[in-house]
């Protein structure tokens, strides 16, 4: 009987061939060269896109420092238009309009702006400009819109608490003092920390405040004499006032004073006898002319 437990058994044959991985390889080695080129290439371009994008908008942020009246914002925004400094030059557009009293002008550049940009960082600020700029159109409804939009984005979460003064201004305008007072509650309430929370608690405070009625001016009275004038140069009328017991005012007005004695005039002296004029001797006569 033979002994198994000293009678080696094989556990299988280990192949010596090119494993499936090589095999894969052997079979696709030109495919996968060529994908590698052209992984390499879509890389380099990709970098090669990052650079000119950088570049252009270096060049735009250069022009948007140089620019200065409008023309040469719309310039910025016409040549590059998929920078970031194409949207702040439409902030600055809007802005020299409104300045220049192109008010309608610029409540549409700043619409363009919000809608163009929708990811701008000034986005937020052109909004909070439009609807003031609205209010001040006296175009309260859409201000009011955007100012919600305002509330109601995340984005725009830091311009909230002014937002909700607007919105409170608004109603007090528009006579709805029970919603208006709800706006700057909330605003005081939910932004305590903020500089807002102050003038929110203002206007709660004069939210009944009535102005009073205002009342016509009393009439002016005719101009009068100035009593001192007749004191310092009396008129010729009056000529003679009557005595009084200001000594002073007796001096000035040339009224004899009362209480000072008026001394006795002092004789004056007789004229002397008059004396016969001693006669002028007369002329010798004339001596006769002898012919």
């Amino acid at each position: 009987m033979t002994d198994l437990s000293s009678t080696p058994i094989p556990l299988g044959e280990i192949s010596q061939g090119p494993s499936a991985f090589e095999q894969f390889l052997d079979r696709n080695q030109k495919l996968i060269t060529v994908a590698a080129i052209v992984a390499a290439l879509g890389l380099g371009a990709y970098f090669v896109s990052l650079q000119v994008k950088a570049d252009h908008a270096a060049e735009a942020s250069a022009a948007l420092t140089k620019a200065q009246d409008i023309a040469d914002y719309e310039k910025i925004v016409k040549d590059f238009a998929s920078t970031p400094s194409a949207g702040s030059a439409m902030l600055a557009i809007a802005d020299k309009q409104w300045s220049n009293l192109q008010k309608e002008e610029a409540v549409t550049t700043l619409r363009t702006l919000i809608e163009k940009y929708p990811d701008h960082a000034s986005r937020p600020i052109a909004q909070s400009s439009l609807g003031y700029h609205l209010i001040d159109l006296g175009k309260t409804g859409d201000a009011e819109v955007v100012f919600k939009a305002i509330i109601d984005d995340q984005n725009t979460h830091f311009l909230a608490p002014a937002a909700m003064v607007a919105l409170g201004d608004i109603a007090r305008q528009n006579k709805d003092l029970v919603k208006a007072k709800e706006y700057y509650d909330k605003a005081g309430k939910e932004y305590a920390d903020s500089s807002l929370a102050s003038i929110a608690k203002d206007r709660t405070q004069f939210l009944n405040f009535q102005a009073p009625n205002e009342i016509a001016p009393p009439p002016v009275a005719p101009a009068t004499k100035d009593p001192t004038s007749s004191i310092i140069q009396p008129d010729d009328a009056d000529t003679s006032l009557p005595p009084s017991d200001n000594p002073l005012l007796n001096n000035l007005s040339g009224t004899p004073d009362k209480t000072v004695p008026t001394p006795e005039p002092s004789p004056s002296p007789a004229a002397p006898a008059d004396t016969a004029t001693p006669e002028k001797p007369a002329d010798p006569a004339t001596p006769p002319t002898v012919k």
